[in-house]
């Protein structure tokens, strides 16, 4: 089959019942995905809404098994490990949101579980940012671990972005410890 091979729509969503096909109609997470093997490939093209009848025209796509050389050359990489494990995570992270959200939104979870779904969601959406992700101004925190072995460290924290009493004022700092 050449790199230009014709699908019927079901494959291509909206892009037209003879449309050709190119690395553009093939989403980049349903090779990862198959690469990764984090689950069966029939449990992978029936999540990207693929039916089984369009699977071996797509296998012999010579885009859809460059694609596919080329993702496993990048994922099998030595130096990949770490994105390995990133992208392992992404993945299993996105399989988990659906059963979060009804978790969210189920009145038999306690309310703190449900609270804890809340604010994943609000992480994953950027909506939780700091002022630490802001321009870096000069906010900054310091540990400092005092302590000897035969004693409970101390743990003295100095934030320099919130001010308590006339000496923090001056200096644009506090001490705080933590026992």
């Amino acid at each position: 089959m050449s790199a230009a091979t014709s699908f019927p729509s079901e494959i291509l969503g909206d892009a037209g019942p003879n449309c050709v096909l190119t690395s553009m109609n093939i989403p980049p997470t349903l090779v990862i995905e198959l690469v990764a093997g984090l689950a069966t490939p029939s449990e992978i093209f029936a999540r990207h809404s693929i039916p089984p009848e369009q699977i071996p025209g797509l296998l012999r796509s010579d885009i859809f098994k460059s694609m596919l050389r080329e993702a496993k050359a990048e994922w099998s990489g030595d130096h990949n490990a770490d994105t390995r494990i990133r992208a392992k995570a992404r993945i299993a992270l996105e399989e988990l949101l659906i059963p979060q959200f009804a978790m969210a939104q189920d009145k038999c979870i306690p309310a703190a579980a449900r609270n804890d779904a809340v604010k994943l969601f609000k992480s994953l959406a950027g909506m939780d940012k700091t002022e630490l992700a802001g321009d870096g101004g000069e906010r900054f925190v310091v540990n400092i671990t005092l302590g000897n072995p035969t004693s409970t460290p101390e743990t003295i924290v100095i934030d320099g972005g919130t001010t308590h009493g006339q000496a923090s004022e001056e200096r644009g700092l506090t001490a705080d410890a933590h026992v």
